[in-house]
């Protein structure tokens, strides 16, 4: 059995969820370097109003 710790690391702007945060890599406080994609809630919330505003229809 492996005993790794993988972070989420977001995928767009690759902030790494540690404790419950997330921080930019330079702020991380010291950590195992293993990391798993994921969307932080900053991310996460732009794709989805992207999203929104794609599929809403356009009044001409």
């Amino acid at each position: 059995m492996s005993s790794e710790v993988y972070l989420p690391e977001c995928v767009v702007c690759g902030r790494i969820k540690l404790n419950g945060y997330w921080y930019q890599p330079f702020q991380t406080p010291p950590h195992f370097p293993n990391y798993r994609g994921a969307l932080c809630p900053e991310c996460q919330a732009r794709k989805q109003a992207k999203k929104e505003q794609l599929t809403t229809p356009q009044k001409s």
